[in-house]
């Protein structure tokens, strides 16, 4: 099937999927054709449902996935950043508990898209339009996110561990209990943000833009805030140690109030 696949005309094989996933011959669990590496560059697959398959190490240039319901699909290794130089669409696709470990996915649209818990550990994530998605408990560590726009995106109980975040942009997001440990958030834009109980132990927030985020309870111990834009009054909903380094470049002293003036 995968030779076949090399060969069969782009307006064909969303067909050829079609079939393949309403006989089930390509189910996760007992799949009887195997679509690991498939060929699937330009192919018209809008609105297509191929739930629970594995595409592993998939190929999609210029593909159109635009709606397609990839729930539960395993995508490890799958190639999606040439779709960005088709121009191709990835905006309200379902990769709800998808394995997108290691996927490359630089520069795509992704608006609207739903991440939910899908598996995203060192995935290549640059300068993807994310913004308004769901990426509600999503497993990020390790992933790049450079100039990554996030805007009005739900990261809640996401794990953004180590995570390369320099210039996201992130405003209005929500990233209530999210893990942020040792992430790298230098110059993102935060404004707004939920940041209710996340951790942010040990990140880098240097130049972040921290304009009105909700901070109750965000854990900042050893965090890097030199430059950051964020008032006092929303640092003192925040916990703080002698290791966090205020806007000003001054660490923290417990034992006394926080100045007014932290630039």
């Amino acid at each position: 099937t995968l030779s076949q696949l090399e060969h069969v005309d782009p307006s064909q094989k969303c067909r050829v999927l079609h079939f393949l996933a309403e006989k089930q011959l390509i189910a996760l669990d007992a799949p009887k054709v195997v679509l690991c590496g498939a060929n699937l560059d330009s192919a018209d697959l809008r609105g297509i449902s191929l739930r629970l398959t594995n595409l592993s190490r998939t190929r999609w240039q210029g593909a159109d996935l635009g709606g397609a319901d990839l729930f539960g699909c395993n995508l490890y290794a799958a190639d999606f950043q040439s779709l960005a130089k088709a121009k191709t669409s990835l905006s309200g696709i379902n990769l709800e508990r998808s394995d997108l470990r290691r996927a490359q996915m630089q520069e795509t649209f992704a608006a609207h898209a739903t991440f939910m818990a899908a598996e995203m550990d060192a995935a290549e994530l640059q300068g993807i339009d994310i913004s308004y998605a769901n990426l509600q408990w999503a497993q990020l560590p390790y992933a790049k996110l450079t100039r990554c726009n996030a805007k009005e995106s739900d990261f809640s109980r996401a794990l953004l561990r180590s995570a390369k975040m320099k210039r996201l942009k992130a405003q209005k997001a929500q990233f209530v209990g999210a893990n942020l440990i040792l992430a790298d958030l230098t110059s993102a834009d935060l404004s707004e943000a939920n940041l209710t109980r996340a951790d942010l132990t040990d990140a880098k927030l240097k130049n972040t833009d921290l304009t009105k985020a909700n901070l109750t309870g965000v854990k900042l111990e050893g965090a890097d805030l030199t430059g950051a834009k964020v008032t006092a009054v929303t640092l003192q909903t925040a916990r703080l140690n002698e290791k966090t380094t205020l806007p000003n470049g001054q660490k923290y002293d417990p034992q006394r109030p926080l100045p007014d003036q932290l630039s």
